[in-house]
């Protein structure tokens, strides 16, 4: 495996490396992107078994499992774009609607989403540090309420992620209740309309 040292030098120019070195490399860093890849996929089986354990809707309702993916997949294009944090907004896609008790007015269910995360954490479903924690319960906890406002990106992205799934219920995303940038974009809502057609 490559040092740390190595992947500086390698950056910087500052060491040249004959070919058969350069293909020695890029295999370690092929098996390393498999292996983090399989642990993410494994982690993603397990947070996705240990919701579905407790969901109390249809796992097909509006609020379920198609609707997590969308909102993984457009917090996934807005965190290229917004370089907020990849985990909380992935985290957040799967955790913000889990604990619905039904489909139309539950003013709770995001406070209750919120308990669940750390519940998560606690029987160790997640891996968070407090801070990334805390950014992921404030989301869940508010993500209903389009009066709550955040300066965190990461906080930001993960609302509009949710946001722009509303195509979903027939209902074009209000640019006024999207806070970043990106998310406002034509690209963005187009892209976002598309994963309802699939």
């Amino acid at each position: 495996m490559l040092s740390i040292k190595q992947c500086r030098d390698l950056i910087d120019g500052s060491e040249k490396y004959s070919d058969e070195k350069i293909k020695e490399i890029r295999d370690d860093l092929q098996t390393l992107a498999e292996i983090t890849i399989e642990q993410f996929l494994v982690s993603q089986r397990r947070l996705v078994e240990a919701i579905k354990k407790e969901f109390k809707l249809d796992i097909n309702s509006i609020h379920g499992i198609k609707h997590w993916n969308n909102v993984a997949r457009i917090g996934s294009y807005l965190v290229e774009r917004t370089k907020a944090d990849f985990e909380v907004v992935h985290l957040f896609a799967y955790t913000h609607d889990s604990k619905r008790e039904n489909e139309n007015a539950d003013p709770e269910h995001g406070s209750r989403a919120a308990l669940f995360a750390r519940e998560l954490l606690q029987k160790g479903v997640i891996k968070l540090p407090d801070n990334k924690l805390d950014k992921l319960c404030f989301a869940c906890e508010n993500h209903a309420n389009s009066e709550v406002k955040s300066d965190d990106i990461t906080i930001q992205t993960c609302w509009d992620a949710d946001r722009l799934d509303f195509w979903r219920l027939g209902i074009m995303p209000d640019k006024r209740h999207l806070n970043t940038d990106i998310a406002k974009t034509q690209e963005a809502l187009e892209l976002s309309r598309e994963f309802n057609y699939e």
